[in-house]
């Protein structure tokens, strides 16, 4: 089979795929692993080089006490309103990805 995953889906194939190997008479044989962009686990930098809790601003600091209390992305833009949500969408995609089409941007901010 050929194996994709992206994002945490990327993380979950590659952990697939090393279980699942061709020397295991049992195992599924997978001829591709495509990875898009997998999420990783890295460890936490020295505590020396952490910045403070207390320093981030309080938008970082609620996004952290959201993100800590397993609220993913898309649940937090959508606890903004749709209105709200859209708009930030939006303006995330047109500063990250500058050549989508204002039909494309329109689509995936109505995705969110």
């Amino acid at each position: 089979i050929c194996l994709v995953g992206h994002s945490l889906g990327g993380y979950l194939a590659a952990r697939f795929a090393m279980r699942n190997n061709n020397t295991n008479s049992d195992a599924i044989n997978i001829s591709k692993l495509i990875l898009a962009s997998p999420v990783g686990f890295q460890h936490p930098p020295p505590p020396g080089q952490r910045l403070p809790f207390s320093n981030l601003p309080p938008a970082m600091r609620l996004l952290d006490a959201l993100w800590s209390a397993n609220f993913t992305p898309q649940q937090i833009i959508r606890l903004m309103g749709e209105k709200r949500g859209r708009r930030m969408v939006e303006r995330a995609l047109r500063g990250r990805i500058s050549h989508l089409s204002p039909t494309d941007v329109d689509l995936l901010a109505e995705y969110f």
